[in-house]
């Protein structure tokens, strides 16, 4: 539940995004985004979560390199910003490799490290669908919170 200052506010799932975060239905509503694949309704142009499971993450580092860039790129000029991976950081360096992927796990966590530092975009692990919800739902609340009535509650 919100908190009582927190004004009413929606998710904007992007309309390419295709496996959406389950959301509650009267949280979310669909809409076309220019950058990441949620936001938060009145605030597009200042809020921006990409969502990425592990195996698309590999997948975007290794083979979609450049379009990934220049959205991280692009999510620079938003306030708040976050690439937001389903999986646990444990579960994107196995040991023994991806079993859905050649790729090598350090690579693609060097490739993270670098994307931070270089566009100020942190990544979050969040360990699962579930945490990765809570995440991004707990992000929108104290963003409108924030912005509605900073330091006065």
């Amino acid at each position: 539940m919100a908190h009582p200052k927190t004004p009413n506010f929606r998710i904007v799932v992007d309309t390419r995004e295709q496996t959406p975060l389950p959301l509650p239905a009267e949280t979310a509503v669909r809409g076309t985004l220019r950058t990441g694949d949620y936001s938060v309704q009145g605030f597009e142009h200042s809020f921006t979560v990409e969502r990425k499971s592990l195996p698309d993450l590999v997948n975007t580092i290794i083979h979609d390199r450049e379009r990934f860039e220049y959205e991280l790129l692009r999510m620079m000029k938003y306030q708040f910003r976050r690439v937001l991976v389903e999986a646990s950081f444990a579960d994107a360096l196995p040991e023994d490799g991806y079993t859905f992927s050649q790729a090598k796990p350090k690579s693609v966590i060097n490739s993270v490290y670098a994307f931070e530092v270089r566009y100020g975009v942190p990544f979050v692990f969040a360990g699962g669908r579930l945490a990765a919800t809570k995440l991004l739902m707990g992000w929108a609340e104290f963003f409108v919170r924030e912005l509605s009535c900073p330091r006065g509650w």
